[in-house]
């Protein structure tokens, strides 16, 4: 099963149709808001439900929809999805073809119409010279993550504590772990309980080196109170095609700062949240999220739970990378709250602020609607030693 992948039209209301706004990328004229045309042939299921990523600045324009319908082309590698009328798009998202993956020519003699002359363009991406019709090389689709998975895990909240969930918690001794194609909602716990700790979605507590082969790919975690998926104390494990959307707090977080050898491949996060965060008019925000009225989800004024130095209650990421020993290659972060950063690197021990930066990979990673994408610096609230 793909786990996400990008629009390759606008989609939206038809307010933003070429007939109606006259703006330079706009939706199709015929049902903007509850079609969507994907990149990939995916074989999601009528009922499914996907979120539909925010491609501008208000985290909380991701958008949590449901498949009525869907016509694959495999011959092709696209998907054409109609959306439940009941679940339309409130908002606009972008979409196009892809950038140019192949390298340039060597000895090039003119890149998008303009002549280079002595300019080497060897080992260059092809998105170097891509022309408006592939967006000049920015890669600014909106991401479609699957939601609904094989097995479903939920939890039921109390009036008295909205904010405590479920969790999955790995400790040491385990002989294999494989969380492979689950979707979890409502997860996470954000307040202290009968003596219980806070806890998150998926938790590695000081297991260390994880047994051979151990992993967790192809899962959902949205909808949570506290993080998505967390390494505490663990070592070599592969994180990867999960999708974590509308989570409050870091999304991909490494606790210590001395975790090294783990593999964060191919992963979407889609609207890191703010804790302790009250909107005016709470019900101006997450209009387009059709789910978590459905499930019982209050993601409003959710309780901090990690250490102020770590920055999450003005600045929630996408990955907090606390020790520079691992790798991160192809994921996507789309929408940071406040001063959200996309990819955060903090070092949180002194032999992980001495280490080299990346030690064992950052390649082809992404992140759009973000305070800053990249960001080393120790401010937000945020503090490395």
């Amino acid at each position: 099963t793909v786990s996400w992948t990008y629009l390759t039209v606008p989609a939206g209301p038809a307010k933003w149709s070429r007939l109606a706004s006259g703006i330079a990328v706009p939706v199709p004229d015929d049902a903007p808001e509850t079609t969507l045309q994907v990149a990939r042939a995916v074989d999601w299921q009528p009922g499914d439900w996907i979120v539909v990523a925010s491609t501008d600045f208000s985290e909380d324009h991701q958008e949590f929809v449901q498949i009525e319908s869907i016509d694959s082309d495999p011959a092709a590698d696209v998907a054409t999805i109609t959306l439940n009328p009941e679940t339309p798009l409130r908002h606009y998202h972008f979409g196009g073809p892809a950038p140019t993956q192949a390298g340039l020519a060597p000895r090039l003699a003119e890149c998008n119409g303009v002549a280079l002359g002595d300019i080497d363009v060897t080992g260059l991406p092809g998105s170097f010279c891509d022309s408006g019709a592939h967006n000049f090389g920015v890669d600014e689709r909106a991401e479609v993550g699957l939601l609904s998975r094989a097995i479903r895990l939920t939890a039921t909240t109390s009036p008295a504590h909205p904010h405590y969930g479920g969790q999955i918690r790995i400790e040491s001794d385990v002989a294999a772990v494989a969380i492979e194609g689950v979707e979890l909602e409502n997860f996470g716990q954000a307040i202290r309980v009968d003596d219980h700790q806070s806890a998150y979605p998926i938790h590695f507590h000081h297991v260390h080196a994880v047994p051979p082969g151990s992993i967790v790919n192809s899962n959902s975690i949205h909808h949570t109170f506290n993080k998505c998926v967390v390494l505490h104390a663990t070592d070599e494990l592969t994180v990867e095609h999960n999708v974590c959307a509308r989570n409050i707090g870091h999304a991909f977080y490494q606790e210590l700062g001395n975790e090294t050898g783990n593999a964060f491949h191919r992963n979407l996060v889609a609207g890191a949240m703010a804790p302790a965060f009250t909107p005016k008019k709470p019900e101006e925000m997450w209009l387009g999220d059709h789910l978590a009225g459905r499930i019982g989800y209050d993601g409003i004024n959710v309780v901090q739970t990690s250490p102020d130095g770590h920055g999450e209650k003005l600045a929630p990421s996408g990955f907090w990378i606390a020790h520079p020993g691992n790798a991160w290659r192809y994921n996507s972060v789309a929408g940071c709250q406040l001063q959200g950063r996309g990819y955060w690197i903090m070092p949180q021990t002194q032999a992980a602020s001495h280490s080299p930066f990346p030690e064992n990979g950052f390649d082809g990673n992404r992140v759009h609607g973000c305070y800053d994408g990249i960001d080393s610096g120790a401010d937000a609230g945020a503090e490395s030693p």
